[in-house]
């Protein structure tokens, strides 16, 4: 944050959470905006979604048929990835100039469909792959 303060002259704010549980992605979001409403004045020009997690059960685990004991990573994958885009989404637009925010989403090569899918990248993949199409909708 200090660097970015520094080098490009605007205000930066940090905020750790968890995202892996509806419970936690709600508190992290409301901490989010209650940083933004109270340090930054309310206002939003840009957020990136760049949320990295690695499930240790994800190696193991494919839609091959073993998915029956996994639906809790599978939801912590969707709460990470496409549920927070849009809970961070929908609370950053009414703080945005109208035509002046920014929201970008990162994601992964192999989410798309310019490559083909891959095995250990089933859960992720997949999540990702909903966020970029939310990206889009949101762009309209």
């Amino acid at each position: 944050a200090e660097e970015l303060q520094s080098a490009h002259g605007v205000r930066v704010v940090t905020v750790g959470g968890d995202l892996t549980t509806d419970a936690g992605r709600e508190t992290t979001v409301a901490s989010v905006f209650a940083a933004v409403d109270g340090e930054l004045d309310g206002r939003v020009a840009s957020f990136v979604h760049a949320a990295g997690f690695f499930h240790e059960g994800l190696l193991s685990t494919h839609l091959d048929g073993s998915m029956q004991d996994a639906f809790a990573m599978y939801d912590e994958y969707q709460s990470i990835y496409p549920k927070a885009l849009v809970a961070f989404a929908e609370e950053c637009i009414p703080r945005m100039a109208d035509g002046e925010g920014r929201i970008v989403a990162v994601s992964n090569p192999g989410c798309n469909t310019m490559q083909i899918p891959r095995v250990n990248y089933d859960m992720p993949g997949q999540a990702k792959a909903t966020m970029e199409w939310l990206g889009r909708m949101y762009a309209l």
